[in-house]
């Protein structure tokens, strides 16, 4: 869920996370992950995220709040980490 708010270059740190686990997770087993932003305020953003067998069947749900880092704190951490890059799906 957090990646959705990186693939925007929004740096957040996470305020809320309630996961479900609805079944049990097969191993060797194609898996598809979903997340979605529900919200997005000034400073706050919620989202949401499953992951899912092939034939849909939902396994666990996740809802999180997300709270924006100010700019300052990015600029002198990108500073730092001269590494840091988001990379594409």
């Amino acid at each position: 869920m957090g990646r959705v708010l990186a693939t925007q270059d929004v740096w957040a740190l996470t305020g809320r996370l309630e996961i479900q686990f609805r079944k049990p997770v097969p191993l060797d087993q194609q898996l598809t992950v979903v997340g979605e932003l529900t919200r997005s305020r000034s400073r706050a953003y919620e989202a949401r995220g499953e992951i899912q067998l092939p034939d849909g069947t939902i396994l666990i749900e996740g809802s999180g709040m997300y709270i924006r880092v100010p700019d300052e704190f990015v600029e002198q951490a990108k500073l730092e980490l001269d590494f840091w890059q988001v990379i594409p799906d």
